[in-house]
């Protein structure tokens, strides 16, 4: 009903893709926006997490991982996420790509950047600022297509998963 779709002339990265969104958003006293990036697919209930989010407020999705190179590691303390270790390849919690942010002034970040990303510029600012983001652990099916072989292994994924949790869903 309300979509709006506001284009990029230029890719300037997922940061800048989340502020663009936000500057042109209706200014309500009180919001929760829900961040997915369109490269991940994790099979999950959003209504069986909803709880947390009124709780948290702020939420990262993080999925355990063997090997969390690829992605980067969350750094986590009770619950909450301090940061992002890039390059760490012991195993942990990475970001499912998937994040909640509720009242979260972005009027904080130099609009002068022609690029942002939204884990490297955008959270790292935030972390920076004592902003609390909490680590709601999921154990469910999850792809990043962002490489051409899970790419092609996406198909087989999906009908792999399809009867336990697409179906459901």
């Amino acid at each position: 009903k309300n979509l709006k779709i506001i284009k990029e002339k230029k890719a300037l990265g997922t940061g800048w893709s989340l502020l663009n969104v936000l500057k042109n958003q209706k200014k309500k006293k009180k919001y929760i926006n829900l961040v997915c990036n369109g490269d991940s697919l994790v099979l999950f209930s959003l209504k069986k997490i909803l709880p947390s989010i009124i709780k948290y407020k702020n939420l990262i999705l993080g999925l355990k991982k063997k090997n969390c190179k690829r992605y980067g590691r969350l750094n986590i303390k009770k619950k909450l996420v301090l940061g992002i270790e890039r390059n760490n390849s012991k195993k942990g919690f990475i970001s499912s790509g998937i994040y909640i942010f509720s009242n979260i002034n972005f009027k904080i970040f130099d609009y002068k950047n022609t690029y942002l990303d939204l884990e490297k510029d955008v959270l790292m600012n935030l972390f920076k600022r004592k902003k609390k983001f909490f680590c709601y652990k999921l154990n469910k099916p999850f792809i990043d297509i962002g490489i051409p072989k899970d790419f092609k292994y996406c198909k087989t994924f999906i009908k792999k998963n399809y009867n336990e949790y697409i179906k459901k869903l």
